[in-house]
């Protein structure tokens, strides 16, 4: 095999090693620039045992598909070997962990990248949190709220003591590009609460705390 072959052999098996690494940063990557050329978006956790359920389904999604995917491939591998020997057999598998990892990562933080904005909704603080600084966390406040039935949000980078139990916060919302979770896009205090926020649950009266969609 002359030089200029072997040279160009080299570089294609260098350029079928490097590729799936390669491309699963760039995903990752492209998805963080992404999600922080965007507006800063809070989770709304919904504190309900179904979604509880959705949490553990996402779970068993983001690792245990990889798995089940790992073993098929390493099925696969095995049939290959006796085909087209390790060498291809290998870089077939390198692949398919490639693909693996652009996955987990589409998974991970692929839901902030594209926003679908939804209707403005209004939702009283039935409780409110101050978060203290953390590393790279720069603290905020975490507040229950009376929307979806009952749900909790981080509003992170939020001055402490700016928001109150019984204020009503005026909220922009989004649906992630999964469609299972919703964000806090913008958010504010109200000017002023409604009257009914007199008799709510959380301000001190004894009936059932009221559910704002």
């Amino acid at each position: 095999m002359s030089q200029a072959a072997l040279r160009s052999r080299l570089v294609r098996w260098a350029c079928a090693v490097l590729a799936p690494p390669l491309a699963a940063l760039a995903l990752y990557e492209g998805l963080i620039a992404r999600a922080a050329a965007l507006q800063p978006a809070f989770a709304v956790r919904v504190l309900s045992l179904a979604n509880d359920v959705i949490e553990l389904w996402d779970l068993l999604l983001l690792f245990g598909t990889p798995m089940l995917a790992l073993l098929a491939a390493i099925a696969l591998v095995l049939w290959l070997r006796r085909r087209v020997g390790w060498a291809r057999a290998l870089l077939t598998l390198w692949w398919l962990l490639g693909a693996g990892a652009a996955w987990i990562v589409w998974i991970d933080q692929g839901d902030l990248a594209w926003l679908t904005p939804e209707p403005a909704v209004q939702a009283r603080v039935l409780e409110a949190n101050d978060v203290p600084p953390r590393g790279d966390d720069p603290g905020g406040v975490a507040v229950t709220l009376g929307l979806r039935g009952l749900s909790v949000v981080y509003l992170q980078g939020a001055r402490h003591g700016s928001i109150e139990r019984c204020d009503q916060l005026d909220l922009r919302m989004a649906r992630g590009a999964r469609g299972r979770y919703h964000y806090v896009i913008a958010w504010s205090v109200a000017a002023s609460a409604p009257a009914a926020a007199a008799e709510d649950y959380s301000c001190g009266a004894n009936s059932t705390p009221a559910v704002e969609q």
